[in-house]
C-alpha cells in the first residue's frame, strides 16, 4: 500500500483519485505519508487543478469535485474519518449521504 500511494503521489497527481488519495494520507495520517514535503495546501491546489482538466467529467461535475476538494482539505479530520469509506467507495456514497441526511433530521 506505501509503495502504490507514493507512486500514485509522485507520478499520477494529474488525476482526480490519486490527488484525493494523496490529501486522504495526508490529512488523515501526516506521519506515515510517503511523501514528506507535501502539505495539503498544494494538495488542494493539485486537486482543484486536476478537477478542472480531468476529461471525463462534464464541467458542472468537474466543479463540483473541485469544490470537494476544498472541503476535504478543511473538515476536520475526525469527519474525514468517520466519512472515509464514502469519501473513497462509490458504492458506498450513497448510504454515508442517507446517514447525513438522518443526522440531520
Amino acid at each position: 500500500m506505501l509503495i502504490s500511494t507514493f507512486i500514485s503521489c509522485r507520478i499520477v497527481r494529474a488525476t482526480v483519485p490519486a490527488t484525493r488519495n494523496c490529501l486522504l494520507s495526508c490529512r488523515l495520517d501526516p506521519d506515515a505519508h510517503p511523501i514528506k514535503t507535501d502539505n495539503v495546501v498544494d494538495l488542494v491546489i493539485s486537486g482543484l487543478v486536476s478537477a478542472i482538466k480531468f476529461p471525463h467529467l462534464q464541467l458542472g461535475k468537474r466543479f463540483g469535485v473541485a469544490i470537494g476538494f476544498i472541503g476535504l482539505g478543511i473538515i476536520p479530520r475526525s469527519m474525514l474519518r468517520k466519512y472515509f469509506d464514502a469519501i473513497v467507495s462509490p458504492q458506498k456514497r450513497k448510504r454515508g449521504m442517507e446517514q447525513i441526511r438522518v443526522q440531520r433530521a
